[in-house]
């Protein structure tokens, strides 16, 4: 492949040619799907811009440098902070192209590329600054039709978010353009829409789904949907839903990972309604990581909030009670006050930990490493597979939703008092095994609905005669029959779960009578139930 700083002079002589004196072109310095940006010199007013045009290899027509040169005029009416300024339009010499400032920073695909996931709270920043860009857009009458990373330009040290390459996708699919290199518009679908996937007609909601989708990756490290192929990608956003995002950010704050979730919607109707409502729905985010999920995937969990300010207070208020005999006998030359300092501080330790022991926090587990919360807590997402990987089917809806009551469920034990959690040995350990056995029937489900769906199909299709017809019917009838019983399996796991984590809830903030001897019964239930072994040979 040619270096791309170098093009051939007859199209760079071109394009210059139509930008006229006013502008000086550079080299090229950057590239996407169907467009080209240079670096140029604006002669007049002595600053430094960007030039986009159309690609050298894009076939175009009148009617295609029409269109673009009428959507940019649009961006350029368009003004908001989050949105890249058009400073000027214009075509000649076969081409069309508009002038922008030269941003120095980078973009969001680079930053993903380099760190993975994000910070939570940065991740957060981004997609706010996106939805409201895309939403002043929206308010205009504009869908921009390709929100990806790669169209998120992040500027400076603060980087400032600056969405760009509106309007170029509308112009380019509404007119079927190819390249002379056999290009496709949609090329890898990562983050396309359900309806743009499939060819319908898109609306503002489009841009909300792509745009959950690269807050997914943000979050997450990962797209929700990931493929070999353009057709395996497409298939996936039609028809898969997307796995938990809690799943592999444990410390995602619940309504963050709604709103995604939301976005991500097959149905536009069930997205939200545009980029305002979502922003709303945004300022009800916290920041606040729970106490009984690590802040960073991997990290050990915290200890439980009343253990922490009594452990914050010790190490803080233990050096100074140590140094105010130093302090005291350079400053006043006596050490009569320091036991007085003393006498208070132990008064004030032994009136917390009075609390602490009333609570049911024993000096154990108040004074010792982390140990009992990791065992609880354990390692984010309990050994949990990606539903995306597991063919889960139709049931990936009900996993997901098991998914949420697990994670609500080991909530709810990080809450608990220590002196309760003792009498729940292996209580993790249990939730886990009964989720285990939730993926695995829903997995087993899954496929024998496949194979039916298959045999059934497949009747009338072979060999003619009647003893074909009754092997026929016969698979379908036991295949019948393991499908109903293995989904008796999975709705009796499932309510179990329901169940259980209703009960350590319950536990969690006392809401019931004798809420710990129901938590224990809940646990011993999820324990025989997990159990029991599933036949597989079916």
């Amino acid at each position: 492949m040619a270096d791309p700083t170098l093009r051939s002079t007859e199209i760079t002589e071109r394009l210059q040619a139509a930008l006229g004196d006013e502008y000086r072109l550079g080299s090229l310095i950057g590239e996407g799907g169907f467009a080209e940006v240079y670096a140029a010199a604006d002669v007049r007013l002595k600053r430094e811009v960007a030039i986009k045009t159309l690609r050298s290899d894009v076939v175009v027509t009148e009617t295609i440098l029409a269109r673009f040169e009428q959507e940019a005029e649009a961006i350029a009416a368009l003004r908001h902070p989050n949105v890249i300024e058009v400073y000027s339009v214009g075509r000649g010499e076969g081409t069309a192209y508009f002038v922008m400032p030269k941003i120095v920073g980078t973009t969001l695909e680079d930053l993903l590329e380099e760190a993975g996931a994000l910070e939570i709270g940065e991740a957060e920043r981004i997609l706010r600054a996106c939805a409201g860009a895309l939403g002043a857009a929206h308010e205009a009458g504009m869908v921009h039709r390709d929100v990806k990373p790669a169209n998120v330009l992040l500027e400076g040290p603060g980087r400032r978010v600056l969405l760009t390459d509106f309007g170029i996708a509308k112009v380019l699919e509404h007119e079927g353009v190819a390249t002379t290199g056999g290009r496709t518009f949609l090329g890898t679908p990562i983050y396309v829409s359900p309806e743009q996937a499939s060819g319908d007609e898109l609306d503002h909601r489009s841009d909300l789904y792509s745009l959950g989708a690269m807050a997914f990756h943000m979050i997450a490290g990962r797209p929700p949907f990931e493929g070999e192929t353009t057709r395996q990608l497409v298939v996936k956003h039609l028809t898969e839903a997307p796995p938990s995002l809690r799943s592999f950010r444990p410390e995602c704050p619940d309504r963050l990972a709604e709103v995604v979730e939301r976005c991500l919607a097959k149905e536009p109707a069930d997205r939200w309604e545009d980029a305002f409502a979502l922003l709303r729905a945004l300022e009800t985010v916290s920041h606040q990581a729970s106490d009984a999920f690590p802040r960073v995937v991997g990290e050990a969990p915290a200890w439980p909030m009343p253990v922490r300010h009594f452990r914050k207070a010790l190490l803080v208020g233990a050096p100074a009670a140590l140094l105010a005999p130093v302090v005291e006998a350079v400053t006043l030359g006596t050490v009569i006050f320091s036991p007085v300092v003393w006498a208070v501080a132990g008064l004030v330790v032994a009136y917390r930990y009075g609390r602490m022991w009333n609570a049911g926090y024993g000096l154990r587990q108040v004074l010792l490493p982390r140990s009992e919360t990791e065992r609880l807590s354990g390692r984010p997402g309990g050994g949990v597979g990606r539903a995306e990987r597991a063919g889960f089917g139709e049931h990936a809806g009900l996993v997901r939703e098991c998914r949420a009551d697990r994670a609500r469920a080991v909530l709810a034990l990080g809450q608990l008092p220590f002196k309760e959690r003792e009498r729940m040995p292996d209580a993790l350990g249990k939730v886990d095994r009964l989720m285990a056995r939730i993926l695995r029937e829903a997995r087993q489900l899954a496929t024998l609905e496949g194979r039916l769906s298959f045999e059934e199909d497949s009747r009338g299709l072979g060999a003619a005669g009647d003893t074909h017809e009754r092997l026929i019917n016969s698979t379908i009838a036991e295949l019948r029959e393991a499908r109903s019983k293995r989904a008796l399996q999975l709705q009796e796991s499932v309510e179990t779960l329901g169940e259980l984590r209703l009960a350590l809830e319950r536990a969690a903030d006392g809401s019931a009578e004798d809420p710990y001897e129901k938590a224990l019964a809940a646990l011993d239930r999820a324990a025989s139930v997990g159990a029991e072994v599933i036949d597989e040979s079916v």
